[in-house]
Parts: structure tokens; sequence; C-alpha cells
């Protein structure tokens, strides 16, 4: 089996969505994959050889949430994607079977379920293309992704989103006529109180280190 996934996020390799493609990878031993990002330095990857990211059994789309949906810049790298894969299912890829998509959101809310907006437009990116849509899944508390990474997947904390990610990889797994039989929202195993301390903490940090005080980022210039 051949995996092409894209990794959605501007971070590149040091994003949470690049976390997610490993986590899905370790789950899939002896499967082949190309993984890209095209929103960077690899952007004329995707222009220029799209043929072999179509030819692959399966896509796996992983990506940020960015105000309620897609990045811009991976907006636009799906709509050359869309176009491309059309053309070459008219062309070389005439006969082939139909690529088969899932998806993977992460977002900074508590909520995975933030994510569905998101998983729905893939959704009809796949119906604009031709592609067949398989499901997907979102995750909320995405900035743990990283941070957590040292931890063992298997640890209690992460265990949720683990899970999550093993679903889409059986799903990936199983025979062409299977698919994730909906959507799965999870986040790690951590009450929302405390997940808003540490967010507020790392906020109050990332400040001070750039000479931002608590009195300028509670200020209201425009209030009354």
């Amino acid at each position: 089996m051949k995996i092409a996934a894209l990794n959605g996020s501007p971070r590149g390799e040091s994003a949470n969505s690049r976390q997610i493609i490993s986590l899905v990878q370790s789950f899939l031993p002896g499967t082949d994959w190309i993984i890209v990002a095209p929103c960077l330095k690899q952007a004329g990857y995707v222009d220029g050889q799209l043929g072999e990211l179509f030819a692959a059994d399966v896509l796996l789309i992983a990506f940020p949430l960015y105000v309620d949906g897609i990045p811009a810049s991976f907006l636009h790298v799906l709509e050359r994607y869309s176009e491309g894969y059309r053309l070459w299912r008219n062309g070389s890829g005439r006969g082939l079977p139909v690529q088969r998509v899932f998806a993977v959101a992460n977002c900074g809310f508590h909520e995975g379920v933030q994510n569905r907006n998101a998983l729905e437009q893939i959704a009809l990116f796949c119906a604009g293309s031709g592609l067949d849509w398989c499901g997907g899944a979102g995750i909320g508390t995405g900035e743990m992704l990283r941070t957590m990474s040292s931890i063992p997947p298997e640890a209690g904390i992460r265990k949720p989103v683990t899970e999550a990610l093993r679903s889409v990889a059986e799903a990936i797994r199983a025979s062409p006529d299977d698919r994730l039989t909906g959507d799965i929202f999870t986040q790690h195993d951590i009450p929302w109180f405390l997940y808003k301390l540490a967010g507020e903490r790392g906020w109050l940090a990332k400040a001070k280190k750039n000479g931002v005080t608590r009195r300028d980022l509670d200020a209201r210039p425009l209030d009354g």
C-alpha cells in the first residue's frame, strides 16, 4: 500500500500536523509513504510531481484549524490538487481505483469537536474532486501533540488522541470498501480548567519574553 500524506501546516516539519502523520505512520508498518509539506519549500513538488501523489492508494491530510477552517495557504494547495487530480483521472490515471482520503485536523481549543466544520470542508473538497472521502478525526488540545511527543503514546494523558489516530490507521489498512463509521472527535485527557491555566501561563511567558506586560495585555484602547 502506498500512502501520500500532506502536512498542511505553515510550520512544516515542526508542526503538530507532522506529529499526527508520524503517529499514524507508526501504526502502519510495511507501508510506503510520501510525505510533503506543500505550504512551505516543497510547493514546487506539489506543482511538478502531483502524479506521484495521485497514484497513491490513500491520501492522508493533516492540518491545523485556522479561523474555523482550512489555512488559506493550504486551501490553495488543495485547489491545485483537485484540478490536477481530475485531469489525471481522465488521462494517465484512467481506470485506476479512486484515491481514498482521510483527514486529521487539530486545534488549540480544548474540544476536538471544534474541528467539525473543517472536516466537512475536506469532505466537500473530495466530492468536488472525484476523491473517495473516508472520514477523519478532529483533535483538540493540539499544541500538546508536540510538547508531549517524548511521552509514550499509550500514556493516560495521550491515550484518547492515540486511540483516535489508531482508528484512522486501521481504517486506512482496511479494504477499499471500508471507512470510518463517523468522524472522531477527541482531545488529550486533561481537564479544561488545567488546559486553560497552562495556556495562560504559556501566553504570559511569551509576552514577557517579548517585552509585553500584563497591563499591555489587558489594555482596552478602544473601550469607551
